[in-house]
């Protein structure tokens, strides 16, 4: 695969995916990725990367109707977001992403990011925040989002779209099966994400996540979360 067929599917995905947020009245999100201007290709193609989660991509080929994103998921370039110790293994070994635009995508974005997104069964990701406005757009499966502390979760079937606002607290959570979303964020898409844990005395701690391009997530400091912050984070 060249690199003209990456900038094909990379540029079927940005319009097909505008075309589902229009559709889902999100015009914030299907305006800044139409935004996106498509001409050289940033990244890639890198090598497929070898890891057992990624036949999880073929058992959900069936359900994936939408031809671009399908395409997109066969041909994008796949990469593991958390990697080292400390980590819960299935958090580790079962979150993925493949990314169309943004700072390590086919199409670089500085304030808008969009690709897709895959959980294997029995992952929970944590609460946490990012300063970054989210939607995630369920292709295959379904997924549990949480938002704000101790709020019912909400699932996500294929179809069906959830926004996060910026800063808000909430977490995900996968069954028996894995899923498949395409997301975007825009805003502040290189500022950390905040992992929140609650300690034995009540409080609330913070650890902070960055992503440098080509690399996973790496942690980088740790800090109580103010009464700004966690008001912040229940908006």
């Amino acid at each position: 695969m060249g690199k003209d067929n990456l900038a094909t599917v990379a540029g079927e995905f940005i319009e097909s995916f505008s075309n589902i947020l229009e559709h889902q009245d999100l015009t914030h999100f299907s305006n800044t990725l139409r935004s996106v201007i498509t001409g050289s290709v940033q990244s890639g193609p890198r090598p497929p990367i070898q890891h057992p989660a990624m036949q999880h991509l073929q058992s959900m080929s069936p359900a994936i109707t939408n031809s671009a994103m399908q395409n997109a998921a066969q041909t994008l370039d796949w990469g593991q977001l958390y990697e080292g110790g400390g980590i819960d293994p299935a958090l580790a070994e079962g979150m993925f992403a493949a990314q169309a635009v943004g700072t390590y995508g086919v199409y670089p974005g500085e304030s808008v990011a969009a690709g897709l997104f895959l959980l294997a069964p029995g992952v929970h990701y944590p609460l946490h925040t990012h300063a970054a406005r989210e939607v995630y757009h369920c292709l295959a499966g379904e997924v549990e989002i949480t938002h704000r502390l101790n709020e019912a979760p909400v699932t996500l079937c294929k179809d069906q779209s959830s926004e996060t606002p910026s800063g808000r607290l909430h977490a995900l959570q996968t069954g028996a099966n894995p899923v498949l979303l395409a997301y975007i964020w825009t805003g502040e898409i290189s500022a950390p994400t905040w992992w929140w844990e609650q300690q034995k005395n009540g409080e609330w701690h913070r650890t902070a996540w960055r992503r440098l391009p080509g690399e996973s997530w790496k942690p980088e400091r740790r800090e109580p979360v103010d009464a700004a912050a966690f008001d912040n984070a229940m908006l």
